[in-house]
């Protein structure tokens, strides 16, 4: 913890030197606390006169005799406490300054770095947990550095200038005082390990909830129309009381080691009491030494009792540094290769040459794929559902890596090519429209942000959109609702359809977009992909065979292999397994043909 700790703050190493002095400042406060009142004592109770040095110094600034002594220890205690506060505040001030900044950067690194990672990590991780991480495993660092840093480097340097005090004072008081020093560390030690499995415990329950509650919140439609809201809230339920227990066992540990930290204390206490009585008695130590020792004693088990206070934000830090590292630690496998070079306007010459594709270690998804894409082709990909077609798309804009094989742009491997500039030459239209809260004209606009506001109501024209959006009630500057709620499937569609087109990419891939839409929504989406891919290359998806049956090359595949390819009419006079296909779909169906026109 504590090296992940320092990579985070070496940013901020002049404040952290500054809050450094200013917490030597709040020490030497704290040291200095119990003087005054040993020279009230015995200079002003006991008129015992004052150390020579310092004598002269107050009799010149105060006055001679008790009533000098008075006058300087009350101001000496006003400049202690002045002191101590003025130091106390800089260094707070100056740890919430950094606390903050460190979180900022935190969560900014945090999510770059989630953004970035491969697609085959989000598939195995749940949203709900990684939006845990980003926000709620990052407050308690912040907590750590704003609180629970100063207070750990004020107790620990007062700690440390208390003991060596003391023992300078009497070696024999320090030794009794530090008698209870082995076993309070052993009981804090016991605990402390304790407390952070009960709060990593909770950590975990609490992502689960998270997850549970964003899952099931972004599927709202589905669970309300399977009438499964009990069985949710159950499911829910169950969580969070695995989430209140975990927080009971935690709290129940908390809670009992600051009184168990104070009885160790009492008896050190009243050991040193007892014998530091036992000597004024027996006229061997003077009384005001004896009070400067207790005052010393008090604040020497305070920084003990503070210290096992913040072990609750020290061990939720710690547990949230293990959460976020564990992150920030993954390796992107999809990344810029060293040389990558910029991919300037692409032609959209595709060659696929022996590509196979595993998901981690299970069987290939895909197995020696080949097929050559000339600019400006239609190609298109058919079969069942998990066949790889959607893989075959995803290792164009490096969503993946092949395994083995090479897939080329240009004449260019595409891991030649830096990602940004890669997936900048490719416009994506998916068979699930992803809308953002936000303007329709800000979505239209989203892959290509300086688009002009002609340029982007041309693309919703051509995209049969611009009459829809005429009708919204703030027309291009409506909000909609996130994922793009308010709006029908093909309204959606059609927005991510002018999407594409304002991007104008060299390279357009279609994935499965009509499907789930009725007849007249779908021809207005097929007459505007039509649109879209004039004069680009194109990788069309499609489960409805009669929307391709104009496309340069089909290529049919079965269990991640191509086993057949064809234009539409030589492979229904092949009569295999896409004339199957077909004469199973085009039954009771009407053609509404899409093709590659150039």
């Amino acid at each position: 913890m504590l090296i992940k700790l320092a990579l985070l703050l070496r940013p901020y190493q002049k404040q952290l030197v500054v809050a450094l002095v200013a917490s030597l400042g709040a020490t030497a406060a704290n040291l200095l606390q119990p003087w005054p009142l040993k020279v009230v004592f015995d200079s002003v109770f006991q008129s015992k006169p004052l150390p020579t040095p310092v004598a002269a110094t107050v009799g010149a600034l105060f006055g001679p005799g008790p009533t000098g002594a008075l006058s300087f220890a009350l101001v000496a205690i006003l400049v202690v406490a002045c002191v101590g506060a003025v130091s106390a505040f800089v260094a707070g001030w100056l740890m919430t300054r950094v606390a903050n900044s460190v979180l900022y950067e935190l969560r900014s690194n945090l999510y770059w770095h989630i953004q970035r990672l491969s697609l085959a990590y989000h598939d195995q991780r749940r949203v709900g947990e990684l939006v845990g991480t980003l926000t709620t495993d990052t407050q308690p660092i912040q907590d750590l550095v704003a609180q629970g840093l100063v207070g750990i480097l004020v107790s620990g340097l007062t700690l440390i200038g208390m003991v060596v005090v003391m023992f300078a004072l009497h070696w024999r008081f320090a030794l009794l005082a530090l008698s209870i020093a082995p076993l309070l560390f052993a009981l804090t030690y016991r605990f402390t390990r304790r407390i952070k499995r009960a709060t990593r415990d909770i950590r975990k329950r609490e992502g689960e909830i998270a997850a549970t509650a964003h899952e099931v919140l972004s599927a709202i439609r589905i669970v309300q129309a399977n009438t499964r809201e009990d069985y949710e809230q159950s499911r829910f339920e169950w969580q969070n009381q695995q989430r209140v227990s975990a927080g009971v066992q935690a709290r129940t540990l908390q809670s009992a080691l600051p009184p168990l930290v104070d009885v160790m204390v009492a008896i050190g206490t009243a050991v040193v009491l007892g014998y530091g009585a036992h000597e004024v008695l027996a006229g061997s130590l003077a009384p005001g030494e004896l009070l400067v020792y207790l005052a010393y004693l008090t604040m020497l088990y305070k920084p003990m009792r503070d210290l096992s206070k913040v072990s609750e934000v020290m061990f939720r830090a710690s547990v949230g540094l293990e959460r976020i590292f564990a992150v920030l630690d993954v390796e992107r496998s999809v990344r810029d290769l060293p040389g990558a070079r910029e991919a300037k306007r692409l032609r959209g010459h595709i060659e696929v040459q022996h590509v196979w594709f595993a998901y981690g270690d299970r069987r290939p998804a895909l197995a020696d794929i080949c097929f050559d894409v000339q600019p400006g082709q239609v190609v298109a990909l058919v079969g069942a559902t998990g066949a790889g077609k959607t893989t075959i798309a995803s290792l164009l804009p490096r969503f993946n890596d092949p395994t083995r094989g090479s897939m080329r742009i240009d004449g260019r491997e595409v891991r030649e090519y830096t990602l940004a500039s890669l997936r900048g030459q490719i416009a994506l239209v998916l068979q699930e429209t992803v809308l953002f809260y936000g303007t329709v004209h800000d979505n239209i606009a989203y892959g290509r942000p300086e688009a002009s506001v002609e340029e982007v109501v041309a693309a919703a024209m051509a995209a049969h959109a611009h009459e829809f959006i005429e009708r919204l009630p703030d027309g291009y500057d409506t909000l909609i609702g996130e994922r793009g709620a308010t709006l029908s499937g093909g309204e959606r569609q059609r927005l991510a359809l002018a999407r594409a087109m304002v991007r104008d990419a060299p390279i357009v891939v279609l994935d499965e977009p009509t499907t789930g839409l009725d007849a007249s929504a779908e021809a207005l989406v097929l007459d505007g992909m039509g649109r879209l891919m004039r004069g680009r290359t194109v990788l069309v998806i499609a489960h409805r065979l009669s929307t391709i049956s104009r496309a340069d090359l089909i290529l049919v595949v079965e269990h991640g292999r191509i086993v057949e390819r064809g234009t539409h009419d030589s492979l229904l006079a092949a009569g295999g397994r896409y004339r199957e296909l077909f004469e199973l779909q085009s039954r009771g169906q009407v053609a509404v043909p899409v093709g590659g026109a150039r």
